[in-house]
């Protein structure tokens, strides 16, 4: 996994098993956007 953070936004790189990390930031009323193609998850943060 891969984390990278510019600014309000954290852009997680990831296997498919990672996918639980978009739903986790969702139920902490995080936005969440899994990017399949390129298997990334950017989090912006609040």
């Amino acid at each position: 996994m891969i984390l990278t953070k510019g600014g309000s936004t954290m852009k997680l790189v990831v296997g498919r098993t990672f996918l639980t990390v978009a739903w986790v930031a969702e139920a902490f009323r995080q936005t969440a956007v899994w990017d399949a193609s390129a298997a990334t998850i950017t989090i912006e943060l609040k």
